[in-house]
C-alpha cells in the first residue's frame, strides 16, 4: 500500500524488502530532483512501539542503499530513546494518526475495508457482551505465542488493534 501512496505521490518506488531480509529497508523512495529515501514500516498494535533499535537498523541501512533521507513509518509511536535517537540522525518519523490522515487524504485507502468477513466476537447463546473495535468491527479472544489471551479485532490483518482481557 505504501508504495502505490508514494507512486501516486510521484516518486519512483523500488521495493527492497521482498521476502522478509530487507536489512532495515522496505522501499527506497526517489523523488524527481532524483534524491533518495530510505523507508522503513512497522505495524504494530497502539501499546507496542518502535525500539530504538530499529532507527539505528533503518540509520545503517541508509548507508547501504545510497540514500540521503530516511523515513520511519509506523502504525504506533516510538519509544522515547527511539525518538532521540531519530532526531539526533534526522530520521524522520510518521507514526499513528499522522500517517493515517496521509491515507485518509490520499483517497484509496478506507480503514477496516478488507476482504475478510468479520469473525464473531463470541460464541453463539454466550452470555458474554460483545467487545467492540476502534475501528468499529467487533473483537474476537485470541492468544499470543506464550498462550496468553486477549482481544484481537476480527478483521485482522486489516485492522491490528488489540485490547487486553
Amino acid at each position: 500500500m505504501l508504495s502505490l501512496y508514494f507512486r501516486d505521490q510521484g516518486y519512483a518506488v523500488k521495493e527492497v524488502g521482498v521476502g522478509g531480509r530487507d536489512g532495515g529497508v522496505d522501499l527506497v523512495i526517489i523523488d524527481k530532483r532524483g534524491e533518495k529515501t530510505a523507508v522503513q514500516a512497522k505495524c504494530y498494535a497502539e501499546h507496542n512501539k518502535v525500539q530504538v533499535m530499529t532507527v539505528r537498523e533503518l540509520v545503517a541501512a541508509k548507508r547501504n542503499h545510497d540514500c540521503i533521507l530516511s523515513l520511519l513509518i509506523t502504525t504506533s509511536d516510538l519509544t522515547a530513546d527511539a525518538r532521540r535517537e531519530a532526531e539526533q540522525f534526522k530520521v524522520d518519523y510518521w507514526h499513528g494518526g499522522l500517517i493515517e490522515n496521509k491515507l485518509r487524504a490520499w483517497g484509496k485507502w478506507q480503514p477496516g475495508k478488507g476482504n475478510k468477513k468479520p469473525k464473531k466476537a463470541t460464541p453463539t447463546g454466550s452470555t458474554v457482551k460483545t467487545i467492540t473495535c476502534a475501528c468499529g468491527a467487533p473483537m474476537v479472544a485470541r492468544k499470543n505465542k506464550e498462550g496468553k489471551a486477549f482481544w484481537g479485532c476480527s478483521t485482522y490483518p486489516v485492522c491490528r488493534k488489540t485490547k487486553a482481557m
